[in-house]
């Protein structure tokens, strides 16, 4: 097994497995993946940037349990 796959399988145990975990990605995801407002203004830009990187650490966690369940990945789908 590679560090990769270690790596993986500590994101699906801590996240997946793991009932409490269960609990922390529900939470991230509510509070850290919406749709921001998008009315063009330069505050709206700002915070759309500012939830999308917020919302790329919740895809990554997920991407994570993925490859350790052997979920393929969508194309065009990169780190």
């Amino acid at each position: 097994m590679t560090d990769a796959q270690a790596l993986q399988i500590a994101y699906r145990d801590t996240f997946e497995a793991y009932r409490p975990g269960q609990s922390v990605l529900v939470d991230l995801n509510a509070k850290f993946v919406k749709r921001p407002p998008l009315d063009g203004s330069p505050a709206s830009m700002n915070r759309t940037a500012i939830l999308a990187a917020q919302r790329e650490v919740i895809e990554y966690i997920v991407r994570q349990i993925n490859r350790a369940n052997d979920v393929p990945e969508p194309e065009g789908e990169d780190e």
